[in-house]
């Protein structure tokens, strides 16, 4: 589990979502990530998704993602707020 905010109120604690306490269990308790890690996100553009790669781009490390259909430009997902998800083509592209 994340650490404890018991000092937290209930309406800071609601605001966290389930989507950033499963990110944040994958990639700091699990995956122990670093400043110095890749991180491929699968789904990209699905609530989990998307948490794990603000997560990880706050922790300094480098994220590739990949959805099987390139979404709709918004807020969370335009280039300027983190990376925009690739199709796998664009990745195989990218790796090749």
């Amino acid at each position: 589990m994340p650490p404890s905010r018991s000092s937290w109120t209930y309406a800071q604690a609601a605001v966290v979502g389930v989507n950033f306490v499963t990110a944040y269990s994958g990639l700091h308790l699990v995956g122990r990530l670093q400043a110095s890690d890749v991180v491929l996100i699968t789904g990209a553009s699905g609530g989990v998704g998307t948490a794990v790669r603000q997560l990880a781009k706050l922790a300094g490390a480098a994220v590739i993602t990949v959805d099987r259909r390139r979404p709709q430009p918004d807020a969370a997902t335009s280039p300027q707020s983190a990376d925009a998800p690739s199709t796998l083509s664009d990745l195989q592209a990218r790796l090749c």
